[in-house]
């Protein structure tokens, strides 16, 4: 059960499904379309009370909520999991230091894809922080075009928040603040300035955003309207696919600011007990799914990086070798940042109600510290 289901997302089910059929594993796909997400897990959560769970599901990392891991099977994890899969992704991965979870794939939020067209005529240097950022933008601007294409879906904008919070925050305060929800004298003015920042952009993207889907506002910079996008590193398979290359049609940049600390989604596989598949199929599957080479060859696909750090890079197109770089370098200096907050629908309707009015930056920081600092059930 899974919620892949853009061209490119369908080409890795069928890569998924004949890697299976090599292992005499028959493979039948339940898609659930969709964007937020909501249906899909509705859809899982209801399969899960009705004792009918499918053999193994689709979850992300920042996704995770504890009525989805009623009725596991325990994914036969094997003791080298813990050498090959970094301390991060193994977080999103356990419970109570148990493994709950395949991690098959990891994607980075925090890059820029640039229409190359465009910038080989703005003849402007890599932007490494924000008044760069915004220098780049202005240009863009003063052309005739959009300096960075957005939708106004909830997810976009929280990804936008949340470059800008690593920018503003670094790792240390935006674990501390966001993932942990431990606040201090401070924090309602550090708060503000990620709003703030949000609010200046406002003058760089789309007069129609909040009309646009996320496929919409990539479309604007694949043809020309628009600088950059941002987008998880999905987008370079999303791109590649539609015969683009990088280094000639589109470029790849950190956010600035945030080329130390990569903000990173973790795809999960889970395995339910009270599904139709036997032990064994479960325990071939999950063999499949964790080995080198099957990492290898979905990354490839999907434009993400493999969750294990022992598969060579050499294969991967230039963006996805930063990418790969970058998550590891990051991993070893403890600079990874989880996607991942508690009370992510209420979050994401501060960062909404700010983004689509005129609240004040202050105003919606108080809003987020309410939320931050309400106890969890």
């Amino acid at each position: 059960m899974h919620w892949w289901t853009s061209p490119a997302e369908q080409e890795l089910m069928t890569f998924l499904q004949q890697q299976a059929a090599s292992k005499q594993l028959a493979l039948n796909k339940a898609a659930i379309r969709g964007v937020p997400f909501q249906e899909y897990f509705t859809s899982l959560r209801q399969r899960i009370e009705q004792h009918t769970p499918p053999d193994f599901a689709q979850l992300s990392g920042h996704r995770v909520k504890p009525e989805y891991l009623q009725g596991l099977a325990f994914p036969h994890a094997k003791p080298e999991w813990d050498d090959w899969i970094p301390l991060g992704v193994q977080d999103t991965a356990k419970h109570q230091g148990q493994w709950f979870a395949v991690p098959v794939s990891v994607h980075a939020i925090n890059w820029l894809w640039v229409n190359n067209a465009l910038w080989r005529q703005m003849q402007a240097p890599v932007p490494d922080n924000w008044q760069e950022l915004l220098a780049v933008l202005q240009q863009a601007k003063n052309n005739g075009w959009i300096g960075l294409a957005i939708s106004g879906s909830n997810w976009e904008i929280s990804v936008l928040f949340s470059v800008l919070a690593a920018d503003v925050l670094g790792a240390d305060h935006y674990r501390r603040i966001l993932i942990e929800r431990k606040t201090e004298n401070g924090d309602k003015a550090r708060l503000a300035r990620i709003f703030a920042r949000m609010r200046t952009l406002q003058a760089f993207i789309p007069d129609n955003y909040q009309q646009l889907s996320p496929v919409e506002a990539m479309a604007l910079m694949k043809k020309g309207k628009a600088l950059m996008k941002l987008q998880g590193t999905w987008a370079n398979a999303a791109l590649s696919n539609a015969g683009w290359q990088p280094g000639r049609d589109y470029e790849c940049f950190h956010f600035p600011g945030t080329q130390a600390m990569p903000i990173f989604i973790s795809d999960l596989l889970v395995s339910y007990a009270g599904s139709p598949a036997s032990a064994e199929e479960r325990a071939q599957l999950t063999e499949l799914l964790i080995s080198r080479d099957f990492q290898q060859g979905w990354s490839l696909r999907s434009g993400g990086i493999p969750a294990r750090v022992d598969v060579e890079a050499d294969s991967y197109n230039h963006c996805s070798r930063q990418v790969i770089s970058d998550m590891r370098q990051s991993h070893m200096r403890g600079t990874v940042i989880s996607f991942k907050y508690a009370q992510r629908q209420q979050i994401e309707q501060v960062m909404m109600a700010h983004f689509h009015t005129s609240q004040s930056d202050h105003d919606a920081a108080s809003a987020l510290l309410k939320v931050l600092t309400t106890e969890l059930k």
